[in-house]
């Protein structure tokens, strides 16, 4: 069972029949999943950003604290996420995505990379910023700007020797906009060899 500091709603069974958060935390399952954070509808982008940043300590915390290894690298991105047919997308309920974008990731890039694990972090939906702002609809930019801005903060300001991202290149964006855009870190254990030898050396 995940410790108290490291229980949270993403690490519950849920109905796509992936991977949760707790048995990712375990080690039993190298896959993906998900650690959401619960962004409210008033809240401010400045706000979102430390609540996200937060979330990339809670879920190295508890990876660490379950799995009993360091986790030695990770790496910041984004993805797409549909809504599932006869649902509406819903940016704290995975249940209501299509998970095509971030099965993608996880199979095309980071498990051929030799990442233990990716987990997604946070979510945000059309519906959302139309209700916040009116002039702002593009959901796949505004993503953008919390990557970098996450990117930047690791990078500049906590200097993490252990963030893979090396520049602040956005990628490819897609032509047409998905219902939501996720936020999620993927991760690499230190190899144990490596943890064995430093024991040895102090």
């Amino acid at each position: 069972m995940l410790s108290r500091r490291c229980r949270k709603s993403g690490s519950t069974a849920s109905s796509t029949g992936d991977t949760t958060f707790e048995q990712l935390c375990r080690g039993e399952e190298q896959s993906y999943a998900f650690n959401l954070a619960a962004f409210d509808r008033n809240s401010s982008q400045r706000a979102r950003i430390d609540l996200l940043i937060y979330k990339v300590h809670e879920t190295i915390r508890c990876l660490e604290l379950e799995s009993g290894k360091s986790v030695e690298q990770f790496c910041i991105g984004k993805t797409y996420a549909e809504a599932k047919a006869g649902k509406t997308f819903k940016r704290n309920d995975e249940n209501t995505w299509r998970l095509k974008g971030i099965s993608n990731r996880w199979l095309g890039k980071y498990e051929k990379e030799g990442y233990e694990g990716l987990v997604v972090l946070g979510a945000v939906s059309r519906a959302m910023l139309k209700m916040e702002r009116k002039d702002v609809w593009n959901q796949q930019l505004y993503v953008l700007g919390l990557e970098s801005a996450l990117i930047t903060h690791f990078a500049y300001e906590e200097c993490d020797q252990w963030l893979a991202n090396d520049s602040l290149d956005p990628g490819k964006l897609q032509g047409s906009l998905a219902a939501g855009y996720v936020i999620y870190i993927a991760f690499k254990y230190e190899d144990e060899e490596s943890e064995s030898e430093d024991s040895e050396t102090h």
